[in-house]
């Protein structure tokens, strides 16, 4: 493939900050419907949803075999062969009250899109129009706690990666290393503050991890940390910025 004139040229201080910046990169991932609130998102605000099918594993006493159940789950780290779950997905604002909503008033069925219907008619054999969701389909009634906890899980996993890589330090540490965001965990001492981290973000992890999820991950209850800027820590916040965001109404 030919190189262009523009690829050939060096990217500006601008271009370079641009790509450096999560919220850019959030609001730059492609643009999908929410199938509840109907609201057009960059997918980062958004949880992908899928239909699966779990095969029964046995007849029943009567020599019968028992019929596949249909499951309808958030598309994080979901643990299904290809075969068995819907090519297409849809989308729900990543938001826990909404899920939430969906559950206690039995909302989620509207998730249920037609070509995960068709899918599921297809794979079954069956007529997807006579197909009836809110009795044959299932939902984990907790489901905003599982999204929950896989949104934790990414960013425990990030940071993990950026302690390892020397990117995570005690804010005494910093030197004259370029700061991405700071952390803020418990109630310690002479907390780090913006203007202290050049203007960046200072976020508070026990907010979002829980007291007891934060000192399995460092060893001590009180804590001030900083992200080091680089391109090998966009990931960690990107996870941090949709676990924000997803409990952020539940925080009030």
């Amino acid at each position: 493939m030919a190189t262009t004139y523009q690829d050939k040229q060096e990217k500006t201080a601008f271009q370079r900050e641009l790509e450096a910046n999560p919220f850019a990169n959030a609001l730059a991932t492609p643009v999908r419907q929410c199938a509840f609130t109907q609201a057009l998102l960059p997918s980062h605000f958004l949880i992908p949803m899928v239909a699966h099918i779990t095969p029964p594993s046995e007849n029943d006493e009567s020599g019968k075999r028992q019929a596949s159940t249909i499951h309808l789950s958030p598309d994080i780290d979901l643990d299904v062969p290809r075969e068995l779950r819907s090519p297409s997905r849809s989308y729900v604002i990543a938001d826990r009250e909404v899920f939430k909503t969906l559950s206690s008033r039995n909302k989620w069925p509207l998730i249920a899109s037609e070509r995960m219907k068709k899918w599921v008619g297809l794979k079954l054999g069956r007529d997807w129009q006579a197909l009836k969701v809110n009795r044959e389909w299932t939902w984990d009634k907790k489901v905003d706690e599982v999204i929950l906890e896989k949104l934790r899980g990414n960013f425990v996993v990030k940071m993990q990666e950026a302690q390892q890589a020397g990117l995570l330090v005690h804010e005494d540490a910093v030197g004259t290393g370029d700061v991405a965001f700071g952390l803020r965990a418990g109630n310690t001492t002479g907390d780090i503050s913006p203007g202290q981290l050049h203007g960046k973000e200072v976020y508070d992890v026990t907010a979002l991890l829980g007291d007891e999820k934060w000192q399995d991950l460092v060893g001590i209850q009180s804590v001030n940390l900083v992200v080091l800027g680089a391109s090998s820590t966009q990931a960690l916040q990107q996870a941090l910025l949709r676990l924000d965001h997803y409990i952020s109404n539940t925080r009030g």
